[in-house]
């Protein structure tokens, strides 16, 4: 069993507990919880339980299974969802079918220009192949309840979709024309008041 460390410590750190404080509540020693965060040594199942009633979240969050939905099963889903062999994915993207099958048995990992071609190709965004499957329930806990509120937005969502889509010089675009708008409603505001 293998545990998020880094996850321990941001938890902790962002419900305003410095290391002793936080290794008392959860009734270990301050060395041995910073073992724990660094991933220097892995507690036994029942120091996790505890760890995680203090952080008040689900066990199974700070526990580190194995990716089922690596960037490799990912792409062979989808390109035989779509009907497509590695050759003609290959040549649509402009990459060699080796590098296709290296990648699905995850033997290599592409560089994101790869993956942006064939996220292109398959007509998927990049960050389904590059991100963790994480649903709501998985990280909405780890944010600040702002930020939370904020991402539970329909609206919020829709924008995020699209936005996933894009490239970098477009995502500059839209940046620049939402500040344009911003400045030209001021600008109205200001004379209007």
């Amino acid at each position: 069993m293998l545990i998020y460390g880094g996850k321990i410590r941001l938890l902790r750190e962002q419900r305003g507990y410095n290391l002793s404080q936080f290794a008392k509540m959860a009734g270990i020693s301050p060395s041995y919880l910073s073992e724990i965060e660094r991933e220097a040594k892995q507690p036994s199942l029942k120091t996790v339980a505890r760890i995680a009633e203090t952080l008040n979240v689900p066990k199974d969050q700070l526990i580190k299974t194995e990716n089922l939905d690596s960037l490799g099963k990912k792409l062979r889903q989808v390109r035989e969802e779509q009907g497509l062999t590695q050759q003609l994915l290959a040549h649509s993207a402009g990459v060699s079918p080796g590098l296709i099958g290296q990648i699905e048995q995850e033997k290599v990992q592409p560089s994101l220009k790869t993956v942006e071609k064939l996220s292109t190709v398959l007509g998927v965004s990049p960050c389904y192949f590059v991100l963790d499957d994480y649903d709501g329930d998985n990280i909405l806990p780890i944010l600040n309840p702002e930020l939370r509120e904020l991402l539970n937005d329909r609206q919020v969502q829709a924008v995020l979709r699209l936005i996933c889509h894009l490239k970098s010089r477009e995502l500059q675009f839209i940046l620049n024309f939402i500040q344009l708008y911003k400045k030209s409603n001021a600008a109205v505001l200001t004379e209007d008041g």
